[in-house]
């Protein structure tokens, strides 16, 4: 998953293009996928390919899921094409391939938090949903946790991320392997560039949708 300023960074930028009205809702329903973490439903519901549609869907916090989505699938795809060199291991979730695509996203988040003032969307995240039966205050959980990692900060830096991943749930060991390989990527010029090619193709596909 691409880490949470980068989401709302994301769901802010395409937000006029996709005419939200109520933005709390959109803002929330964009980092409601990652809940996950916390309430333990299955990813396949959070993360469904057909989410997409949601795009086009007059329910702002479906849309927000759906750029989720979209940010999520775009960004990993990038990864793949620029940094297959890098990245090595079976593509699972705690992997060696897993360590290297997280401390890519780290690194990502930390420069799109520094390009936003999330400040001024932070309590739109008091508004939650729980869209498949977990429990909402599981998800408000979530959503405080976010507003706690980023609240009164200037900058942010890996160890914030750590810590916001050792409440998701992280365990010690491969928190001390992903934060390696951050360490180890700070210097790889081109992960600073993979918010703008993500968003120059999310506004590519949005322009093709609409022609259908």
């Amino acid at each position: 998953m691409s880490l949470e300023a980068t989401h709302i960074r994301f769901a802010l930028d395409l937000q006029d293009r996709l005419h939200v009205s109520d933005r709390k809702k959109y803002i929330s329903g964009t980092i409601y996928p990652d809940s996950r973490y916390i309430t333990k439903i299955d990813r396949t519901l959070t993360h469904d390919p057909e989410l997409i549609r949601g795009l086009e869907d007059s329910d702002d916090f479906l849309k927000g899921i759906a750029v989720h989505y979209l940010c999520d699938k775009i960004t990993l795809d990038i990864q793949n094409e620029w940094f297959y060199h890098l990245l090595d291991g079976e593509k699972e979730w705690g992997g060696k391939w897993w360590h290297a695509v997280t401390a890519m996203k780290i690194i990502q988040d930390i420069h799109d938090f520094s390009q936003i003032n999330i400040e001024s969307v932070l309590d739109d995240l008091d508004y939650v949903e729980a869209r498949h039966g977990e429990s909402i205050e599981d998800v408000r959980t979530f959503n405080k946790a976010v507003q706690t990692m980023y609240r009164g900060m200037e900058i942010i830096g890996p160890e914030h991320a750590m810590k916001f991943w050792h409440t998701l749930g992280l365990d010690s060991e491969r928190a001390k392997k992903v934060f390696a390989k951050t360490e180890e990527f700070l210097g790889v010029e081109k992960i600073y560039n993979l918010y703008d090619e993500s968003l120059k193709r999310a506004k590519r596909f949005i322009l093709e949708q609409a022609k259908i």
